[in-house]
């Protein structure tokens, strides 16, 4: 007897530009740079939530959450804010970076604009914050 589960689950990883071999490996040259590369990683999650949603037979978009773990994680105030298609932010080590030369990218100016629930947890935390 074989028995079919409705639900499933689907793991993506976005190849973000300065990963895989793709940009120069974070050496940005300058504070603009650094900037225009963090833009254009929320750009490439968003273009694969595209890709996601032109697939309507094989993904259920309505149901998105966003799993950072470490680098990923100090990328989700960024996401989070922009993507409105995510629904449940998941962070592992998760940490407010504090780039004095880089205010455009300050986490504590993104946080507000996070709407969903969120699960935090490191090494020996869990924190569920909604």
């Amino acid at each position: 007897m074989i028995i079919y589960s409705e639900v499933a689950r689907a793991i993506i990883l976005p190849k973000y530009y300065n990963t895989y071999g793709r940009g120069k490996n974070f050496e940005e040259s300058s504070r603009q740079e650094y900037i225009e590369n963090c833009i254009k990683r929320v750009k490439d999650l968003k273009r694969t939530i595209d890709y996601m949603e032109s697939n309507v037979n094989i993904f259920d978009t309505s149901k998105i959450a966003y799993f950072g773990l470490s680098w990923g994680s100090t990328h989700a105030p960024w996401v989070i804010a922009n993507e409105k298609r995510i629904k449940l932010g998941i962070l592992n080590a998760f940490g407010l970076s504090w780039n004095s030369s880089v205010p455009e990218l300050w986490h504590l100016n993104y946080l507000p604009h996070v709407t969903v629930p969120m699960l935090l947890f490191s090494e020996n935390m869990i924190t569920m914050v909604i």
